[in-house]
């Protein structure tokens, strides 16, 4: 049920998987509320009224939060002990030793912020058990891409715009929900790669792509869940 309400569950349409209506009602619930039960919306609403703020498809009103620019270790180690994950809203740097403390937390990690990374620091937060989200990462290298794909969970790098073949071939090794919803194109040799993805991958951003990735798309053993796509004139 956490999972749903910080927005595991990939929505939209869905392509590949060999079953793209069954994985649509299977990442939607189905449709039907259950017997007798409180549906995830009637729990959404009620997590609402007793935090009082708004949900926006993360954990930030269940979150511990941190607005500063910068974080030492020692502060990382106290907001690791948060069970409902933690929310650096201004982070612009983080060093290993943060990362690794951060890496403790039971919970989700949110980076809203920070635009880089490096390798050694990104396999540090690899080491997370949790969802890890990275929306402010405007690009990342085939080496640092690799380093996150080690992480065993829902892994978001919505900030990204564009995904080379170096990277698209790393986080193609990630195992879990993957979400790229900022990718606005994929060439044909980086869906390739991410076909071969152990979960779904979410590509709500993708514009008109190609005829032949279009179908590579529809035929893939990956569900790739995205908006409405068409194949892009003379492409």
């Amino acid at each position: 049920l956490f999972g749903v309400l910080v927005g595991d569950r990939p929505r939209g349409r869905a392509l590949g998987g060999g079953g793209a209506g069954a994985a649509a009602s299977a990442a939607t619930g189905g449709g039907r509320p259950p017997a007798g039960g409180r549906t995830s919306l009637d729990v959404l609403l009620l997590l609402t009224a007793v935090h009082g703020t708004s949900f926006d498809g993360t954990v930030y009103h269940l979150s511990a939060e941190h607005r500063g620019t910068a974080l030492s270790a020692a502060e990382a180690l106290r907001l690791a002990e948060s069970p409902h994950g933690v929310a650096l809203r201004r982070l612009e740097s983080l060093d290993e030793s943060a990362a690794a403390a951060l890496a403790g937390c039971p919970s989700s990690l949110h980076f809203e912020c920070l635009r880089q990374i490096t390798a050694p620091v990104a396999a540090r937060l690899a080491s997370h058990r949790g969802r890890l989200q990275l929306d402010a990462l405007e690009a990342i290298d085939a080496s640092t891409a690799a380093a996150l794909a080690a992480h065993d969970g829902t892994l978001a790098l919505n900030g990204l715009v564009a995904l080379d073949m170096g990277s698209a071939a790393a986080l193609a090794r990630h195992r879990g929900l993957l979400a790229l919803n900022g990718v606005r194109s994929l060439d044909v040799s980086a869906v390739r790669c991410l076909a071969g993805h152990d979960g779904p991958v979410c590509l709500h951003g993708l514009g008109d792509v190609g005829a032949e990735t279009a179908a590579l798309l529809a035929a893939s053993p990956t569900r790739f869940f995205t908006g409405p796509i068409a194949p892009a004139r003379g492409r």
